[in-house]
């Protein structure tokens, strides 16, 4: 299928008037039918024609491209709006931050005669800075040092008692405010950081197994081999082949 030009959804001029907003629409191959001035200034392009046809791919780090896409065919395949989710997002400098973002299906509505039939022709994106997301996720922002510092020191030893220390609460406070955030305890999320990056290591080089475990925090190849198959179902061989051949076929 080819994509539709920008004109096909003229919503992008309404959201250039909300400050921060970012705006985006796309078809079910995951292109790009047009984005707002926010959306183009996060991914660090100048022209609508540099996102239009393109896909998450070109813009986001591969390993956060693959759980974006999960939730795009949730949404095209269900026909049910994913509302206020935190997702972090990595701007074109390279910098992770929290973003609240919503999405709801395209539909293209036929109504022949005493009938009435829709169709999901794609998906239209709402996302702003959580910083600018009200008091429902403030305790997001609060945690953005904590989490800044996991994704910076990954590959060295990271003890609650510091990362507690950051948002000058006691060890106990901080991880029942974690996991009550999170969902998972912050050594968990220390260990879900490191397979992240290790992630991006199969995929954007052709480092060894055992140097991607080192580099990545760590210090024994089974023990990263065993981590990396209970977080993503395949051994990092297994992910680097499939992931490769998915981009392979994205590219096409």
């Amino acid at each position: 299928m080819s994509y539709r030009p920008s004109s096909a959804f003229p919503l992008a001029p309404l959201f250039d008037l909300v400050p921060n907003a970012c705006l985006f629409t796309k078809d079910p191959e995951g292109r790009f039918l047009q984005a707002n001035q926010t959306f183009m200034e996060l991914v660090g392009v100048q022209e609508e024609a540099e996102v239009v046809g393109k896909t998450d791919y070109d813009f986001f780090p591969h390993d956060l491209v693959k759980e974006y896409r999960e939730e795009d065919f949730q949404v095209m395949e269900t026909g049910v709006p994913v509302l206020n989710r935190p997702w972090l997002v990595c701007d074109a400098s390279g910098r992770m931050d929290w973003f609240v973002s919503s999405k709801i299906p395209l539909l293209l509505v036929v109504t022949p005669v005493g009938t009435r039939e829709t169709t999901v022709v794609g998906i239209a994106g709402f996302m702003h800075d959580i910083q600018r997301a009200g008091e429902a996720f403030k305790p997001y922002h609060e945690m953005q040092e904590v989490v800044d510092h996991i994704f910076s020191h990954y590959a060295t030893p990271i003890r609650n008692e510091e990362l507690a220390r950051m948002v000058h609460l006691s060890v106990s406070q901080f991880n029942r405010r974690f996991r009550a955030l999170f969902r998972v305890s912050p050594q968990s999320f220390v260990q879900a950081a490191r397979i992240r990056m290790a992630k991006r290591l199969l995929v954007s080089s052709d480092m060894s197994v055992a140097s991607v475990a080192l580099e990545t925090g760590f210090y024994d190849q089974s023990s990263f081999c065993k981590q990396f198959r209970r977080q993503t179902s395949l051994t990092p061989k297994e992910y680097r082949k499939s992931l490769r051949g998915s981009l392979e076929v994205a590219g096409d």
